[in-house]
């Protein structure tokens, strides 16, 4: 490979480059991605010093990545649900990630919420109101059956909060390690992670359920409508799946009367 003057370096140059990244050397988009930013560097530079009128990157639009993350289905959070072992602690964490599940929330969150957070609405109702730790948006969540339970069970418990936090947790490290043990207790092949109860709650408890992607983006705190649809594209990845393993499973059983 020769060198080329950066008057060469323009935005078929670019795709065509991606396109090679991607099919012949099998790449990843996220690995495109990557590969493409010691390119972009450079081109900012020379604009920056006046080798080139116009930043090739400005009308490249990369590949979308969508988050390969795994969520619970149904069947799987009610067997997680039933699991009961002779550890409080376990029992507890089990119950902390279920809430999750059913509120959204992270484990951040969920660590400092207090009791000023739920706040009970006209109509009777509870809601979690907070202002989230990582973007500093607000998340506005209806309560449901099973975390308003949750709440009652620990309310006066050995892991109630302090300060007027709600539970007291034990450390992350911790919890998703009990998780694992909690996961194979009732029998599900995943990595489990607190991180998963927020993603299960955007796809199994939500989206696949009808609620509309505007409610769900305020009652996670996105700061852009633009991140929820992430978990939209994904549910509609996961059903085309499905559906693709349905037809091969029926291909054939059926034929049209003539």
């Amino acid at each position: 490979v020769t060198d080329i003057p950066f008057g060469q370096v323009d935005i078929a140059f670019i795709e065509a480059y991606a396109f090679y990244l991607k099919i012949d050397l099998q790449m990843t988009p996220r690995t495109v991605k990557c590969n493409l930013i010691p390119l972009r560097t450079a081109a900012t530079r020379a604009k920056h010093k006046g080798l080139i009128r116009q930043d090739p990157f400005f009308d490249y639009s990369p590949e979308r990545i969508i988050p390969k993350r795994p969520w619970l289905t149904n069947d799987e959070i009610e067997r997680l649900i039933q699991v009961h072992t002779k550890h409080d602690t376990w029992n507890f964490t089990r119950d902390m990630f279920i809430f999750c599940v059913f509120t959204g929330i992270t484990c951040i969150d969920l660590r400092n919420l207090k009791h000023s957070n739920i706040q009970r609405q006209e109509d009777g109702s509870l809601w979690i109101v907070l202002n989230r730790q990582k973007t500093g948006t607000a998340s506005y969540i209806p309560l449901l059956d099973i975390p308003i339970q949750i709440l009652n069970r620990y309310r006066d418990s050995e892991f109630a909060g302090e300060d007027g936090r709600v539970f007291k947790l034990q450390t992350h490290v911790n919890m998703n390690w009990q998780l694992k043990r909690l996961a194979k207790a009732a029998g599900i092949d995943k990595r489990l992670t607190f991180h998963m109860s927020r993603f299960t709650f955007a796809t199994t408890v939500c989206l696949t359920q009808g609620v509309p992607i505007e409610t769900l983006s305020q009652m996670m705190g996105h700061l852009s409508i633009k991140t929820t649809q992430i978990y939209a594209e994904v549910t509609r990845t996961k059903l085309n799946e499905d559906m693709t393993n349905l037809a091969e499973k029926i291909e054939g059983k059926y034929e049209l009367s003539k």
